[in-house]
């Protein structure tokens, strides 16, 4: 789940971004061929980027259900919840910060994904979003 917070050191965010609770999230990957995006609620990849770097806005409170696509096979998606895990890590934020949702407990602002692709392949997804926004695991 994406948290947006306000913080002493949250960045300067025009009137919308902050009335929104949208966020940019930072994306590192360790194979820089495959997709990465969510899967929607109708099974469908949504796309956020390819190669090494990259970046994608969201809002605060969205489930994502994060997912790799191979690039030679558009059918060869590789969700999470299925493919991987996620650690989160980083400082802990401070639950007062968080805006949207509001949270009881610590969130983080860095999320790390891994994706088993075959017996003895992963591909790492690294995830950070600019304090004091961050992510927090859904049941």
């Amino acid at each position: 789940m994406m948290v947006y917070g306000r913080g002493s050191s949250s960045p300067d965010e025009d009137s919308n971004d902050d009335a929104e609770h949208r966020m940019t999230v930072h994306v590192t990957q360790s194979d820089s061929t495959f997709e990465f995006g969510h899967v929607t609620g109708d099974k469908k990849f949504n796309f956020y980027c390819t190669g090494r770097e990259g970046r994608f806005r969201t809002r605060g409170g969205e489930v994502k259900h994060f997912a790799i696509r191979a690039p030679d096979d558009a059918r060869s998606v590789y969700g999470l919840g299925e493919f991987g895990g996620c650690e989160l890590t980083g400082p802990a934020m401070n639950p007062a910060w968080a805006i949207f949702p509001q949270m009881d407990d610590p969130y983080y602002s860095i999320a790390v994904l891994t994706f088993l692709v075959s017996r003895n392949d992963t591909v790492t997804v690294e995830l950070v979003a600019s304090s004091p926004n961050g992510f927090d695991l859904v049941e």
